[in-house]
């Protein structure tokens, strides 16, 4: 699992107002779930164990993670906005910045929330589905995930930000196995 701070800091870069809004609002939770989700399978960690859910990826562990560590009542941030990464996490949050830039370019309709959440369950259906292969891989995940998320059917571009999808997971690969 992440530190703490890191984690807080991870959630801080793509989660807006994450810590004062957290407990009260559903759309910052699953935002800080599908962040966390997508930078842990950038740097190759399944220690949060995620699982499939309502809304894509979810952690338990997290949540508790969150809730124990994070939002205990002596727990003070203020300090925490000034940890700095290394220059190998920089460039995992650079990727993943890139990786919803691009998506946005794709389909500038999607909210945050359901930019995350379409990003994150993609990835979840391709790192776990067998027989994922050649050229049918993008038709594979997009059967996928709307059989499991009905509502993202008529996203523009879909098929493009799926190849995305994809395009990062196998670099990822690449990278994991070169580096």
């Amino acid at each position: 699992m992440l530190p703490i701070k890191a984690l807080y800091k991870v959630i801080s870069e793509f989660v807006p107002d994450f810590k004062s809004n957290y407990t009260s609002c559903y759309e910052t939770r699953l935002q800080a779930q599908k962040a966390v989700y997508l930078f842990t399978q950038l740097i190759n960690d399944d220690s949060y164990g995620f699982s499939w859910y309502i809304a894509g990826p979810y952690s338990a562990c997290l949540t508790h993670q969150l809730y124990n560590e994070l939002f205990a009542d002596d727990t003070n941030t203020s300090e925490w906005d000034k940890l700095v990464f290394t220059p190998a996490a920089q460039e995992i949050l650079q990727k993943l910045r890139e990786m919803l830039e691009e998506s946005t370019a794709q389909n500038g309709d999607l909210d945050a929330t359901k930019r995350l959440e379409l990003l994150g369950s993609i990835w979840y259906i391709a790192a776990n589905s067998r027989a994922i292969d050649g050229t049918n891989k993008i038709a594979v995940v997009k059967e996928k995930l709307i059989l499991n998320k009905p509502h993202f059917r008529d996203t523009e571009n879909l098929d493009e930000i799926i190849n995305l999808v994809l395009c990062n997971i196998e670099s990822n690969k690449e990278a994991l196995t070169n580096g």
